[in-house]
């Protein structure tokens, strides 16, 4: 079991790398999209401090709560990253490939918005390793 200092260290840790992350693509993606507006990005911002929160409240889980298997970081980090992107993309599809064909054009490799769910997927990974080795209880 977790400790309550443990605990919220990993909460703080993660939320502040999904923070970080959200500041990234805010800056950045007016970069790659010109003129896009103001609420996108303030909701990219959300999302990934979100993201953060809630990737780090499932390292807290040593095993899976229903079916009982040892769910490791990188586990639970990249499923759980991968799985929010998808209802992100999914929600968002339109959206998302209109941002998609504007940063790579209509042909290009990752022009498909289901390419956020892999960058959930090592978004996720990394949040949960960070969070797992600085958490670690001595």
């Amino acid at each position: 079991m977790i400790s309550a200092s443990a605990f919220m260290k990993r909460i703080v840790i993660g939320k502040s790398l999904g923070f970080a992350v959200g500041l990234l693509g805010f800056f950045l993606l007016p970069v790659f999209v010109e003129h896009i507006p103001m609420m996108p990005r303030l909701g990219l911002l959300c999302w990934y401090t979100t993201f953060g929160f809630v990737v780090a409240m499932t390292g807290c889980l040593d095993r899976h709560p229903v079916l009982g298997f040892a769910m490791p970081w990188w586990l639970s980090g990249s499923v759980m990253g991968a799985w929010l992107n998808l209802v992100l993309a999914l929600m968002f599809y339109d959206t998302l490939d209109a941002t998609m064909v504007g940063i790579f054009g209509e042909d290009g490799l990752l022009r498909s918005p289901f390419w956020v769910v892999v960058e959930g997927l090592i978004i996720g990974a990394t949040i949960a390793f960070v969070t797992d080795r600085a958490s670690k209880e001595a």
